[in-house]
């Protein structure tokens, strides 16, 4: 165990923002592209895998998963994760909330639609800033750091990373 556990954490990277871990991934095509980004470009790389390979579970509303036991680090282990339900075919969008009270108002609102009008979720979500966790075939994405407040120019510059698509 000790063994895999280093060898996990030798393909993950951190930082106080966030953490990425690339998981192996047989049959994965990287696919470079570029976007435009005001009067510059911006090069990318989106790894892709056949259709049948990269789908995720596509939940469809809030959903609790339960503590993070698959978290890069400890200290989020036993946190609780909650799928956005948002359909995604090639990654599960989740949140990780370790505040009590947020858990439990989370707790309400699941199997419902995150935008629905009768849904709090958004607001629950917004208030607690919890972490962003996205998971694919290819690997893990968690986002450390606050929700920032919309308008403000945090906002306009953080890009919620995407990865492993079916191409």
């Amino acid at each position: 165990m000790m063994n895999r556990r280093r060898s996990i954490l030798r393909r993950c990277r951190r930082s106080r923002r966030g953490a990425a871990f690339g998981a192996p991934c047989a049959g994965v095509r990287p696919v470079a592209f570029e976007t435009a980004a005001g009067s510059s470009w911006n090069q990318n790389v989106a790894l892709c895998l056949p259709l049948d390979k990269a789908v995720m579970h596509r939940r469809a509303s809030l959903t609790e998963i339960g503590p993070d036991a698959e978290a890069l680090r400890d200290e989020d282990k036993q946190s609780v994760l909650f799928d956005l339900g948002l359909e995604i075919p090639h990654v599960d969008a989740l949140i990780r909330v370790r505040a009590t009270a947020a858990t439990e108002q989370l707790r309400a609102q699941t199997e419902k639609n995150v935008f629905a009008p009768d849904s709090s979720a958004m607001r629950i979500i917004l208030a607690a800033h919890p972490h962003r966790v996205f998971i694919s075939r290819c690997g893990r994405v968690e986002v450390y750091q606050p929700i920032p407040a919309a308008r403000t120019a945090v906002a306009r510059k953080v890009r919620t990373p995407m990865f492993c698509r079916s191409c």
